[in-house]
């Protein structure tokens, strides 16, 4: 008997503006993996789905080339094989959930989503957000008497970027000591010279591909989302500046998903900010905070959390209205 074929339909209430246009994250099955590597050994049927989708570039979430190291100190292998997860682009004119359900019937994939755009959390603009009631409330200045954090440990802030020069900031961020900036992958991750981080999103939105090694933001409104975060997080403390950063003297890895072209007041990430999930995870962070999340469930981004959480041993902090994440 035939197992019976999986069918996608768009949740109650997304439309087109909740994912990204023409892309869709895929999980492989084992046996076809080889195959993406190879289309041309595709069957008539499967090439000529791919034909009609116009199938353009597939991209694998991670590389494969990150730090294993922290993997191999704990012992904890993770039951997911991370190969399996890609990202189909294609360029024929068809909607969304037609694109997925063409995917289905090739047989190839285990299953298929949407690219669903994540938001930044809400940032309230009341002058008195910058007296910093929470330290109080999370007991920080009676923890900074225990320790102030430690220069080893590095919180990763995946969101619209951060302002690397900025005066209360720019001692804490993190850089990368195996990757000088010389126009080579010294420390063979596939990301090239990316000393401070990684930009996703590059300088426009709708054009995927043109990530870069600076995810320094480049203008005010929604893109200081991550500048906000990166300062509550680890701010420079005790320098008569700005506020005081709960991690004192915790580093700070940056990774930028909003994109230059986008207007000051976006609250939609142009690039998937699972992707810099994966990177921080890869480049050693301990701690990964995403303030941001989308409406709708999505067990491919599951996936990537659970990666990270156990493969690397990574603690991530999650935007807590997102409900989804904890069925």
């Amino acid at each position: 008997m035939q197992p019976k074929r999986r069918y996608f339909k768009l949740p109650v209430g997304a439309n087109s503006n909740d994912y990204h246009r023409n892309i869709i994250n895929v999980k492989v099955k084992p046996e076809f993996l080889n195959l993406l590597r190879n289309l041309e050994s595709a069957s008539d049927e499967v090439s000529e789905i791919l034909n009609y989708l116009e199938i353009g570039k597939i991209r694998p979430v991670s590389s494969g080339k990150g730090n294993r190291n922290r993997n191999a100190r704990i012992g904890n292998p993770s039951k997911i094989e991370i190969s399996l997860y890609q990202t189909f682009e294609y360029n024929g004119p068809i909607n969304i959930e037609k694109a997925i359900n063409l995917l289905y019937s090739t047989g190839m994939v285990e299953y298929a989503e949407p690219a669903y755009v994540e938001k930044i959390d809400f940032v309230p603009n009341d002058s008195l957000i910058a007296q910093q009631y929470y330290l109080d409330l999370v007991k920080a200045i009676d923890a900074w008497d225990i320790t102030m954090g430690d220069t080893s440990v590095v919180i990763a802030i995946v969101d619209s970027g951060v302002d690397l020069n900025h005066p209360d900031i720019s001692d804490n961020i993190w850089k990368n000591p195996n990757e000088p900036i010389d126009g080579v992958d010294n420390d063979g991750n596939g990301f090239i010279d990316d000393y401070q981080g990684w930009d996703f999103a590059g300088a426009l939105a709708n054009n995927q591909q043109d990530g870069d090694n600076n995810p320094d933001i480049t203008k005010g409104g929604g893109h200081e989302h991550g500048l906000s975060v990166a300062g509550v997080a680890s701010g420079v403390t005790n320098n008569v500046t700005g506020l005081a950063g709960i991690g004192y003297n915790t580093r700070i890895m940056v990774t930028k998903h909003f994109a230059d072209d986008q207007p000051e007041d976006a609250i939609s990430y142009a690039s998937n900010p699972y992707q810099g999930v994966i990177y921080a995870a890869e480049a050693g962070a301990d701690i990964i905070n995403c303030s941001w999340g989308s409406t709708f469930r999505s067990q491919f981004n599951q996936d990537i959390m659970n990666y990270v959480a156990i493969y690397f041993c990574v603690f991530v902090v999650y935007y807590l209205g997102i409900s989804w994440f904890f069925e």
